[in-house]
């Protein structure tokens, strides 16, 4: 008996044909491998997106509080009382009264 399928003896064909059965499970088995890790990059890619997303709504929400924030840190000046006859603080030139009054 050869292990490696020579045609003169009656086994030979038999030992070839098994391993090409198992060759055929192998690449297979391979094959569905390669497509669970395709399908795997492509889910962590797809959540990578996500937290990236996030990550911008986060940082936005912080820049928002601290701009908030600021002027309630700040002391509150007393402002000087307009009369309606004085020129407009906000700086048109025109009379409080015709502006803001």
């Amino acid at each position: 008996m050869n292990v490696f399928g020579d045609p003169t003896e009656g086994e030979g064909p038999v030992f070839a044909g098994r391993a090409e059965e198992q060759l055929a499970v192998q690449e297979a088995q391979v094959d569905a491998r390669e497509r669970e890790v395709k399908a795997e990059a492509e889910r962590l890619r797809r959540q990578n997106e996500s937290l990236r997303l996030w990550e911008g709504e986060l940082e936005t929400g912080e820049q928002r509080i601290e701009l908030v924030s600021k002027p309630a840190s700040r002391p509150r000046t007393a402002k000087a009382s307009v009369g309606r006859n004085e020129r407009c603080p906000c700086g048109p030139g025109s009379k409080y009264k015709r502006c803001h009054g």
